[in-house]
């Protein structure tokens, strides 16, 4: 499943003009993902500040949207699929430490087929970089993009 830059764009615009839809992409994510969500609570969330951890559901809820528009029927993900591949990505992501962000996640752009997916997380990821007092750390960032780039990968 190959998700489009215009599907990703679609719901942008829709978040922006419909005040409530936002609220309802969280809603409809919360109860399909129950046990995603209660390992996100326990494991990632309370490590990440509160913009960031909104931005992680911001992020996650709009890919997921973006799977159900290309795709209604789909419901492959399952959560222990999801945890090796996000031990898998961790590990492909440590070893890039020492390069630039941007560097550090080539290898997902080159492995996982889902181009605008993942370019969509990369843009919200690197939007504030010029930001004097950006809300988003290094260590948020990371976790924001192996987290969301394992979603991406197992929900294809």
């Amino acid at each position: 499943m190959i998700i489009a830059e215009k599907t990703i764009q679609t719901i942008l615009e829709q978040l922006e003009t419909e005040t409530s839809y936002q609220m309802r992409l969280l809603e409809q994510f919360e109860t399909k993902y129950e046990d995603f969500l209660a390992y996100l609570g326990q494991e990632i969330l309370s490590i990440l500040n509160e913009k960031e951890g909104d931005l992680l559901l911001f992020i996650l809820s709009v890919l997921e949207e973006a799977f159900q528009r290309h795709n209604p029927t789909t419901d492959l993900f399952e959560l222990n699929q999801y945890f090796d591949t996000e031990e898998r990505m961790w590990t492909v992501y440590e070893e890039q430490l020492k390069l630039p962000f941007r560097d550090r996640i080539t290898p997902y752009f080159e492995s996982i087929d889902e181009e605008e997916a993942l370019a969509f997380i990369e843009d919200l990821l690197t939007e504030d970089e010029e930001d004097e007092d950006p809300f988003l750390g290094n260590t948020g960032r990371d976790i924001i993009w192996n987290c969301s780039a394992a979603f991406v990968s197992v929900s294809k």
